[in-house]
């Protein structure tokens, strides 16, 4: 989980438990998702993002990233571990709008170093 301000800056990477049982599922343990929660909340900050990683490759959500991305208001962000997507990308955002969350709104993502 991404914690950070209502600007979109992240002030802190909270990362998740993984208990699925395959290598190519994701399943956050419950007990550490309550955990980042609980610290984003006492930082008094904002869930601004969940991520995760595509291992093989590639930046589109899954069919499981979609389904699982509905239950929260944040945005996601999908990074590609070992290769770029044909457009070139490395990472990419998106959101469900906020009017029932049937649709997905790409978000942009700005990385800029810290000083």
């Amino acid at each position: 989980m991404l914690g950070g301000r209502p600007t979109g800056e992240v002030d802190i990477a909270l990362p998740l438990v993984n208990i699925a049982s395959s290598e190519r599922a994701f399943i956050a343990d419950p007990y550490s998702q309550y955990c980042a929660l609980r610290r984003i909340e006492a930082e008094n900050l904002n869930v601004l993002a969940i991520y995760h990683s595509h291992p093989g490759g590639g930046v589109d959500p899954s069919v499981e990233d979609l389904v699982h991305a509905r239950k929260w208001e944040c945005a996601h962000l999908i990074v590609a571990l070992q290769e770029r997507s044909d457009n070139g990308e490395r990472f990419r955002a998106f959101r469900f709008d906020q009017l029932g969350g049937t649709a997905t709104a790409e978000i942009k993502v700005i990385v800029r170093a810290r000083e």
